[in-house]
Formats: C-alpha cells, structure tokens, sequence
C-alpha cells in the first residue's frame, strides 16, 4: 500500500537515542581508565601500654632474734600491675659489729610469694677518720639502700593494630585493649621481712690477730654491752625500713595511624 506522508517518528528517534547511548558507554570506560582506583587504607591503630605509677609511703620495724619477721601491708587499689618498686632501707644501729642480714620477699593478696626474694645486708664497718692511729668509732651514716623492682606480669609489648571495626574510635579500641590484656591485682600484698643474721662483734681467730681487728673487738664489746657486760659481744637486733612501695600498672592507648 501507498503511503503518502512524513515516516512515522519511532523510525527516526530510535537509531538517534542508540547513538547517544553508545557514545555514553565509551565516555564511561574512557573515564574509568583515565581516573584512579580509590582503595581504602587500612584501619590501623598504634597502641601504647603506658606505666601508671600508684606511690604508698614508708613503714618501719625493729627486728630481733625472738621477733625475726615482720609483714607491711599495702592495699593496691588497682588492676593491670605488672610491676612493685619497693625501697629497702637499712643501718646497723652497732656499726662496730659484723652486717646484719635479712630476706624480704613480696606476697600477692592470694598468698603466693611473687619473683625471686632479696638478700639485704648491711655495710661492712668502716673506722671514723679521727686523726689517730687506734680506732675508737666507726661511722653510723652507712646505708643499705636498693629500690628494688619485683616482676609481678608481663606488660604488653606496644604494638599496631589493624580493626575490621571501620568506625572504632581510639577510646574505644582502648577500653577493648584493656580489657584483652585484664589482670587482676586489687588488694593487699605484703612485703615480708626477715632477719636473717644480727651480726654481732668479730671473734679473735686462732692464729696473730692484727692490731686494726684487736681495735674493732675492743669498740665493739664496750658498743654492745651498753653499761650491761653480759650482753658484751652480741646484736640485738636492728631496725628495717620499707621506704616506699610504688604499684605500677599500664593502661592500653590507642591512637589512629593517619588519621
């Protein structure tokens, strides 16, 4: 049949729009190589486990052959101690006498004894400088001193650390750190002291003693006996000091890696 008339319309448009749409899908691929491939970094954190120190103060006792042993106590309000300073301080009240000895050993509040025990011992008697060829004093101002550090746990290492958690804050990971690497530590411990040897005056030996000991024997019996000439010789005992007991813990702290 004879048409007579423009062409329908949809034979026209149609080749136009695919035109178009085919000009659009190389556009796109061209971009698509020409711009970058974003990646997203990863989200990683750098973690600190930082010392916190919790200093108590000094305690005292005078120990004797009859009273060998005494207990400080300290209540450690805190969890997470890998750590206990404790500053051990001791005299020989008769400094003309051999050194005195004790053990100090520190006990968890459940009753284990923690890291190695110490073996204190008081200096060794020195003459006081008097000018003259015989001694009559030694010196008083000699000090056994150590602050000493008792491993309680292992501190973890700092590190890096990677979350799969995209929008963990840095308080956060810490709490979550902190919580991983829990260790209970609350309560009272104890730094237990013992007197282990009252060094008392030096006695002659079999063979020509030196004039310096003959000295030291003579000062030292008149030292100990103390106007009493039946406690001649002997140590009754001497004082120990705990000087400070300082818990250290650590706390987790975490910190965004470019961020």
């Amino acid at each position: 049949m004879l048409r007579v008339g423009p062409p329908p319309k949809g034979r026209v448009v149609n080749p136009v729009m695919g035109a178009v749409g085919l000009l659009l899908l190389i556009g796109t691929v061209a971009l698509g190589a020409v711009l970058p491939v974003v990646e997203h970094l990863p989200n990683q954190f750098r973690v600190s486990y930082l010392p916190v120190e919790a200093p108590q103060g000094s305690q005292k006792a005078y120990l004797t052959p009859a009273a060998r042993e005494v207990s400080f106590a300290y209540e450690v309000k805190t969890d997470d101690v890998y750590q206990i300073r404790v500053d051990l301080n001791a005299a020989d009240d008769l400094p003309s006498t051999d050194p005195d000895s004790f053990v100090i050993s520190l006990q968890s509040p459940d009753g284990n004894i923690v890291d190695q025990k110490v073996l204190a011992k008081t200096p060794p008697p020195q003459a006081q400088d008097s000018g003259s060829a015989v001694v009559t004093a030694y010196k008083r101002d000699l000090y056994y001193y150590d602050p000493h550090v008792f491993n309680v746990n292992a501190r973890p290492a700092d590190e890096v650390v990677e979350s799969a958690d995209l929008a963990v804050t840095e308080e956060q990971l810490s709490h979550q750190l902190q919580e991983k690497h829990h260790q209970a530590t609350k309560g009272v411990w104890h730094v237990i002291v013992s007197l282990d040897n009252a060094g008392g005056c030096p006695k002659p030996p079999s063979g020509v003693p030196s004039q310096e000991l003959l000295n030291r024997i003579a000062v030292c019996e008149q030292e100990t006996s103390a106007g009493d000439p039946s406690k001649a010789g002997t140590d009754p005992g001497n004082e120990f000091i705990v000087g400070s007991f300082t818990s250290i813990s650590f706390e987790a702290v975490a910190k965004k890696l470019g961020g």
